[in-house]
Formats: structure tokens, sequence, C-alpha cells
């Protein structure tokens, strides 16, 4: 009825309908025309048949390449909010390492001003502690030259009685 034929169907059916009146006289060139076109149309019928079947692969594939399509879109995007998860994960982490980093250096600063203030306070003290010896073996010195010098006196006081 309402379906699409192709030219050679359609000239096939002019041709059976506009000579329908010479069959009887034409015989047998009618019957080696309709076999031809019988032939053409078994051959035509087969094409079509493979060309569908063509177009099916076809349409399948694509839905098949568009639904890889959509996966893989949707896999890249996840891939992406993935990379960009790490992405700050990282800055994070590099930010908590240069803190964690700048407290560790002052905590160290701080300890070695301490030994150094420490070390410094020390010196001070066995420098005033030498100098305090000094003075004391000093006098021990001029002790002991006064404690010789009285001894040489008694042995001479001594000596003359």
């Amino acid at each position: 009825p309402n379906r699409k034929i192709s030219s050679t169907a359609f000239g096939r059916q002019l041709f059976q309908h506009n000579h329908s009146a010479f069959s009887s006289s034409q015989g047998s060139t009618e019957d080696l025309f309709r076999d031809s076109i019988d032939s053409c149309d078994v051959d035509i019928t087969e094409k079509v048949s493979y060309l569908e079947k063509k177009v099916t692969e076809l349409e399948n594939d694509s839905l098949a390449n568009g639904d890889l399509k959509s996966k893989l879109k949707q896999s890249n995007t996840q891939l992406v909010h993935r990379v960009h998860e790490l992405e700050e994960q990282l800055k994070d982490q590099e930010s908590r390492a240069e803190r964690t980093l700048e407290e560790e250096t002052h905590r160290h600063r701080e300890t070695y001003c301490k030994m150094e203030r420490d070390k410094n306070t020390d010196i001070e003290l066995l420098t005033n502690r030498v100098q305090q010896m000094e003075e004391e073996n000093g006098e021990m010195k001029l002790n002991v030259c006064k404690l010789k010098s009285q001894t040489e006196k008694l042995d001479q006081v001594g000596g003359h009685k």
C-alpha cells in the first residue's frame, strides 16, 4: 500500500499492468521478460536484505559506541573529580608539612638559643671562678712568701740564742 518500492519494482508493476493484454499473443517473450524481472527482483531482494542487515549492524554498533562514549565520558568526569580531590589533598598535606617544618625549625632555634645562653652563663661562671681562684692563688703565694720570711726570721732568732 503506502510503502516505498524500488524503481525496478515500480517499473515491473507498470509493465505487468500495461502489458497484461499482450499475454496471450506474446507469452514466451513475456515469460522470458518476467523471468528476467523475477531474477532481478530476487537479486534486489537479497541486496535489500543484506543492506537492511548491514544497517541494523551499523545501528547496533552506533548504539554500542554511544554507550561506550557515554561510559567513557562518565568515567573521565569521575577521574577529573578524583584528580581535583587528590590535588586538594596534596596541597593540604604540603601546607601541613610546611607548617610542621616551620614549627620544628622555630622549636629547634629556641632550643639552640637556650643552649647558647646556658653555655655563655656557664662560661661566665667558670671565668669568674678561674679569676677568683687566681686571686686566691696569688694571695696564697703572698702568704707562703710571708710565712717563709717569718720562718726564716724565726730560724735566725732561734739560731742566735
